[in-house]
């Protein structure tokens, strides 16, 4: 083998090696992975639903602050958890799931929001995780909590965080 290949194989080596760190290590961001699930259930049905011209979505959405004056600063700034596209509508029952990349995520207040526009601000809060108790739940990396329900009252909807 000539200098010039040996070089090249030592280099590739190096390079290859120096890339591998901690050799067969799982992923740092699977190891902070967590999740939730449930059931969201609507009282009276799909026929207590809302106008269809109201209605552009159904969201999931979870947060670290159960103080509604800090919410949309919960968004802003990561610590808040949703689904990204809606979860379905004209439902009598529905399962959801969100993922927790961050895990330890201690969250405070989770809900059902029913967008009505286009616009994300558009959102009204139709279903609190533990009512008008608000629980609230930890998850720890590796977690992955079921019986996340909410049940949604068009005729009663909880009180308006914003």
């Amino acid at each position: 083998m000539n200098k010039k290949n040996l070089i090249l194989l030592l280099s590739i080596f190096f390079l290859w090696t120096g890339a591998c760190d901690d050799g067969l290590t799982p992923d740092d961001k699977l190891s902070t992975i967590a999740s939730f699930s449930g059931t969201i259930r609507v009282k009276g049905g799909k026929e207590s639903w809302p106008d269809s011209s109201e209605m552009f979505g159904i969201r999931v959405g979870a947060f670290k602050t159960a103080d509604p004056s800090s919410l949309i600063g919960e968004v802003v700034s990561g610590n808040a958890y949703f689904t990204f596209n809606s979860v379905g509508s004209y439902f009598d029952s529905i399962a959801y799931t969100i993922e927790i990349e961050d895990a330890p995520a201690d969250l405070k207040y989770s809900i059902v929001a029913w967008q009505f526009d286009s616009l994300l601000t558009d959102q009204r809060v139709v279903a609190v995780y533990g009512g008008d108790q608000r629980q609230s739940f930890l998850l720890l990396p590796g977690d992955s909590l079921t019986d996340i329900d909410f049940l949604i009252d068009f005729e009663n909807l909880p009180e308006q965080p914003f």
